[in-house]
């Protein structure tokens, strides 16, 4: 049953409702036995950035329209990115050999501008960014 989930638009889908697609995807990597990916959702709960610690991505909508307006992703310590599969294994490669260790990732797609694979950040500025997009937001 997805009503509720997601909806169709043009080239694809948008997810509305994120904590019921992370249940899922929490789900199947448990009965594959695989390890928890980075968590998608919008808004962070619990210690740290996001969920337990765990990446975030977010999607604020626009204040005039209601369709996304960016994307945020805060990319924990010894986590990937969300579209970590879909990155060239040279990208891949030169990410992993060049990761600190502690070190959060700040990934930025707006209208205008973005910063391709993401930018080092600390922990307390992870710390800010995600408390800025808790829900509700406000555009006031």
């Amino acid at each position: 049953m997805t009503v509720g989930m997601w909806e169709r638009v043009d080239g694809g889908y948008r997810v509305l409702d994120w904590e019921a697609v992370e249940v899922c995807l929490d789900r199947v990597r448990e009965i594959r036995g695989g390890p928890a990916g980075p968590r998608l959702g919008t808004g962070a709960r619990g210690p740290g950035p996001g969920p337990d610690g765990r990446s975030i991505v977010v999607t604020p909508p626009c204040a005039a329209c209601g369709t996304p307006s960016a994307r945020i992703e805060l990319v924990a310590p010894g986590q990937f990115p969300a579209q970590w599969e879909q990155w060239p294994s040279t990208v891949q490669a030169s990410i992993v050999r060049q990761r600190e260790p502690g070190q959060w990732y700040l990934l930025f797609q707006g209208t205008a501008t973005y910063n391709g694979y993401g930018d080092p950040i600390d922990a307390s500025r992870a710390g800010r960014i995600a408390q800025a997009f808790r829900p509700p937001l406000s555009f006031a």
